[in-house]
């Protein structure tokens, strides 16, 4: 009986909800990747635009931090977090772009050695979800929490006045970051200009109102995507360029983040150093090994497979 509850009710939500289910197993990034591609920009026929477009989100949740991550602490865990995202996007890379001189595999003939593939260009849509997730913990270290907490704690306790002072200060703070945070996205959406027109749009010398033309969204709504380039229009080859440009803005944004004076400048220099040299774009194979965490020793590089493989046609 459980079990023909169970199937009920899975039948049930696939008929009232077929659309997003519909679009969870087939459209690239699944149903996120639809609502994006209907209001960011299309990234539904390229894995390397897909790719481009978590970089840029990565880099604007980068960005609105440095107007709302105010304590050393909370900027320590962002940069980990950030770091821990770059790592992720970097995976995701090493199936679509090349690791030195090792392209991802296609499927091979029998008579190859399948270990020698380190990547599969068709395990990019597998890798996306868990890049994904990086990016939203990002986005939500990026909010000013802890204005929210002392609003809170302030207004329980009937400090009008201070909760009032906090409320504004988040609330600048926000606005701010949002600021930021959209200027990152306009930028963004020069440097895939400058890939899916080459010819049309020049970043020298052009501004964003020509790189949105170019792209075929509304200059005056974020609800609709008339989607002039779009399909197979936008099926596109990103320059590493690109993603260099975005690494560099959540990069450069780390540096930015402010420093605890505990337990020494120094050392909070270091590990700040450390964490925000992980923000650069270095496709690499995901690790295999399994270690012991608890032990605090790195885990060790992932095997590299033999110089050529993976170099097969396709």
């Amino acid at each position: 009986m459980r079990r023909l509850t169970a199937l009920a009710a899975l039948i049930g939500l696939m008929t009232s909800a077929c659309t997003p289910i519909a679009q969870e197993l087939r459209n690239s990034g699944g149903y996120p990747g639809y609502l994006l591609d209907r209001h960011m920009f299309d990234a539904s026929r390229s894995k390397q635009v897909h790719l481009l477009r978590a970089g840029i989100i990565l880099a604007m949740a980068s960005r609105m931090a440095t107007a709302t991550v105010r304590d050393g602490a909370e900027a320590d865990a962002f940069s980990s977090y950030l770091g821990a995202a770059s790592d992720e996007l970097n995976f995701a890379a090493a199936d679509i772009y090349p690791v030195g001189t090792t392209q991802p595999c296609t499927l091979r003939s029998d008579d190859q050695a399948a270990q020698s593939c380190a990547n599969y260009y068709a395990l990019f849509e597998s890798d996306m979800p868990i890049l994904e997730g990086r990016l939203i913990r990002v986005m939500l270290a990026a909010l000013p929490e802890a204005r929210g907490r002392q609003f809170l704690a302030d207004a329980t306790k009937g400090n009008v006045v201070a909760a009032s002072w906090t409320a504004l200060r988040g609330a600048y703070e926000t606005a701010s970051g949002l600021h930021r945070s959209a200027a990152v996205y306009r930028s963004g959406l020069e440097l895939l200009a400058s890939n899916v027109c080459r010819e049309a749009f020049n970043p020298a010398s052009d501004n964003i109102w020509a790189a949105v033309d170019c792209l075929g969204l509304a200059h005056d709504s974020i609800k609709h995507n008339p989607g002039t380039l779009s399909g197979d229009r936008l099926k596109v080859e990103v320059s590493r360029d690109a993603f260099h440009a975005v690494m560099l803005i959540a990069r450069t944004s780390c540096a930015k983040l402010p420093l605890s004076s505990e337990p020494s400048v120094a050392d909070q220099l270091d590990k700040r150093q450390k964490a925000c040299d992980r923000v650069v774009f270095q496709p690499k194979p995901r690790p295999v090994a399994i270690v012991e965490r608890s032990s605090g020793a790195p885990p060790p590089a992932a095997p590299q497979p033999p110089q050529g493989a993976g170099n097969d046609p396709h």
